[in-house]
């Protein structure tokens, strides 16, 4: 959050930025300018109080309040969960989303616990990436409580793999010095061998395959799929299972599909849903949303009158850009609202 005070030429102020019923002090202009900024970049939901206060009493005068609020790319916080005796339950496969390090009620929220239950042994892999402002260890529990793994400290994105046993599982996030914030998301992934293999199956069976992850935020289910087909095939395999090509239209939706891309994804690029129309001259997407969110790589698109397919990439060069393809044949991204 960012607060803006401007004052008349005869007036100086300080202001003081309140928690807790106006009764605690988190933050105080520091100059005695005639305009100045109070900026608090990790305050977490809620009420918060703003004095303004004459500096002297031969001063007078009358001033401007402007305040600007930057929302966080990754919302969908579990709170309560600060303590294991709190942990949200989650299931497997699923991605979870949180954020850590924000202020309020005169505490940091520092911890975020989740718990899972494992019915038989299995091979499960936990991913995570968090915001450039945030920095976490993990750590997991075993239903005893017990530390089992924990992830490398300075790694921003990583993931965590273990043989488990039957019984009831602790993830732990926390956020590592006073002064980080952020959001986060965690990925929960049973071991699997590809999505679909070269043995031809019939089409119940290539369903039964596909794992599907719901997003947080909005809610709308997800899957990553790798069998080529053209745009128009992938297109027509989405609708017949109730759903369509996937579409970005926020950032925080790009940084959803990033992640699962980066957990899922095995081809260097998928099909989302939209593709140049030649008569209207621009993308449109399956879905008649707007398409004024983008995220085009560099020079792209380009060769439109071939190329009308949008793509995401998933190289590590390009990771999360977008491109324009002619037909071909390749993965893509299935969504259900």
């Amino acid at each position: 959050m960012e607060i803006t005070i401007t004052n008349d030429d005869s007036l100086t102020t300080y202001a003081f930025l309140y928690d807790v019923n106006g009764k605690r002090e988190i933050l105080r202009n520091e100059t005695r300018n005639r305009s100045y900024k109070l900026i608090y970049p990790n305050l977490k939901a809620g009420t918060y109080y703003l004095l303004i206060s004459s500096l002297w009493d031969i001063h007078y005068g009358g001033y401007t309040i402007e305040n600007k609020f930057i929302p966080q790319n990754i919302k969908g916080d579990k709170e309560p969960n600060d303590n294991i005796n709190n942990a949200v339950d989650v299931s497997i496969p699923s991605v979870i989303s949180g954020t850590l390090g924000y202020y309020g009620n005169e505490k940091q929220d520092r911890d975020d616990f989740f718990k899972f239950h494992i019915p038989q042994e299995m091979d499960l892999d936990i991913y995570l990436t968090e915001e450039p402002t945030l920095i976490t260890y993990i750590f997991i529990y075993n239903e005893n409580k017990q530390e089992i793994a924990r992830n490398d400290i300075g790694v921003s994105d990583y993931q965590i793999s273990l043989k488990l046993k039957p019984g009831t599982y602790y993830i732990q996030v926390n956020s590592i010095g006073n002064h980080l914030y952020g959001g986060y998301y965690i990925g929960l992934n049973r071991q699997v061998p590809s999505l679909f293999i070269e043995t031809p199956k019939k089409a119940e069976e290539e369903t039964a395959n596909i794992i599907k992850i719901t997003n947080p935020i909005n809610n709308h289910t997800y899957a990553v799929i790798d069998k080529n087909l053209s745009w128009e095939e992938a297109k027509d395999f989405c609708e017949n299972m109730g759903g369509h090509l996937a579409t970005i239209t926020s950032l925080e939706e790009q940084r959803f599909i990033e992640f699962l891309l980066s957990i899922y994804g095995k081809q260097n690029d998928y099909f989302l849903g939209a593709k140049y129309e030649e008569r209207e001259r621009k993308f449109k997407w399956v879905t008649e949303e707007p398409f004024v969110f983008y995220n085009w790589d560099t020079g792209e698109p380009n060769n439109l009158e071939v190329e009308k397919y949008l793509i995401i990439y998933k190289t590590l060069e390009k990771f999360g850009k977008w491109g324009n393809v002619p037909t071909i044949q390749k993965g893509f991204i299935c969504e259900w609202e």
